[in-house]
Formats: structure tokens, C-alpha cells, sequence
């Protein structure tokens, strides 16, 4: 795949994905962004995507189950 000079390579668009980029790369990324919608659709389903998992993985675990409650008491008792 072939890049315009200033256009942003994957590494920087993962960096940016990752919150990983200082400022002026922000800047130059958001300013490519503007200029390709294609890119930016991209990028902005890979931000759905990431803030997803993470408000999936930041979720508490469910309540164990009353089998598996009842089970864990036997278990301790034991």
C-alpha cells in the first residue's frame, strides 16, 4: 500500500488509536483524518470497536449463580 508523504502510517494510527501520540502527532493525524474520509471512518470504527472491549472489560463480573453458590459452601465446608 503506498502513502502519501504526510499521510499517517498504521504505526501512527495505532498510536493514536492507543492514546499514545504526543500533540503535534495528534494534530497531524486529525489533520489527515479531515482530508480522507475513507481513513477517518476507519479510524473512528476502530475507537467503537476499542471503547467497547473496554467498557466490556470494566464491567464487574455477574453474581455467581445459586448452584454455584451452594457448591462453593460445600466446597469450604469440606
Amino acid at each position: 500500500m503506498t502513502r502519501k508523504p504526510d499521510s499517517p502510517g498504521e504505526m501512527e494510527i495505532d498510536a493514536y488509536l492507543n492514546d499514545q501520540l504526543d500533540l503535534p502527532g495528534r494534530i497531524a493525524v486529525e489533520e489527515a483524518l479531515a482530508r480522507n474520509p475513507a481513513l477517518a471512518a476507519r479510524v473512528m470504527d476502530d475507537l467503537r470497536i476499542r471503547d467497547a472491549l473496554r467498557a466490556a472489560l470494566d464491567q464487574p463480573p455477574e453474581a455467581p449463580g445459586a448452584r454455584t453458590v451452594l457448591a462453593a459452601r460445600r466446597l469450604q465446608r469440606g
